[in-house]
Order: structure tokens, then sequence, then C-alpha cells
């Protein structure tokens, strides 16, 4: 016969819950300001489009191995994926992130897709994440 033991329960069932960790972000933006020989985008395999956001998977060369990527821009406003330049040989140029640039200057605080009747509350600063030929303007880069 099976009888459950009854277990020592001093808390009178009440043990607090293990703490779950989050997942691990990493601001890319402020990686590559760092850093800017971090890496450079070999490839973009995928590009995901979800409601203000967008993510992207990506061949990246870091120094000398090569790793697939998923690069995620939270609060995706505009984006152009292009093909890699042919003329380039040994992986184009280095990514780029930019806080200042001409393509942040026409960028509304206006939500997408909201006909200019949402804003952003609290205020968005944007920036520009360039891989190659192509770049995507978010509020971040995880």
């Amino acid at each position: 016969m099976n009888q459950s033991v009854p277990n020592d329960d001093s808390a009178g069932g009440k043990r607090p819950q293990p703490a779950t960790t989050p997942p691990i972000r990493y601001d890319l933006g402020a990686m590559v300001k760092e850093n800017p020989w971090l890496c450079r985008v070999l490839k973009i395999v995928q590009v995901n489009p979800e409601y203000l956001g967008l993510k992207l998977d990506a061949l990246a060369a870091f120094d000398s191995s090569a790793l697939f990527v998923q690069i995620e821009c939270v609060n995706a406003v505009d984006y152009s994926i292009r093909p890699k330049d042919p003329a380039i040989l040994g992986g184009g140029r280095l990514m780029e992130f930019h806080e200042q640039h001409r393509l942040l200057e026409k960028i509304s605080q206006d939500v997408p897709n909201s006909d200019g009747l949402e804003t952003y509350d609290p205020p968005v600063k944007f920036g520009v994440l360039v891989m190659d030929q192509s770049y995507v303007i978010a509020g971040q880069f995880a």
C-alpha cells in the first residue's frame, strides 16, 4: 500500500515560488556603438514583421566565426531590406548604429497604421541599424 508521506511544511503552505529568470536581452545598439568592429551581417535570411516590431534572422560574422542570429527590432517604424552587394567579397560592411542620421529627420512619434490618432507615450528615441545596404529604424534592438 502506497501512502503519501506528508512533507514537513514549516512555512504553512506558503513557500516562496522560485524566481523565474527573465530572458537575456542585449541592447544591440549600445554594443555596436561601444565596439564598431563587433560584427558584419553576411546575409539576411528571413524577415518576420510583427505589430510594431520586426524580427530579422541573419547570418553574421563575429571575428572569424559566422553564426545565425535573430535581431529583434522593437517599435520598428521603417525598414528597407536589400540584397547584399554582389561586388563585395569577404562579408561586406560592418554593422552600424546611429542615433543621429539623415533617415531619422522625418520620423514622427505617431504610431504606424494609426492614421495619426495615436502617438508614442512616452516618446520613443529611435535609432538606425545599418547592415550593408539594408537598414531598420526602431526604438530598440535586441
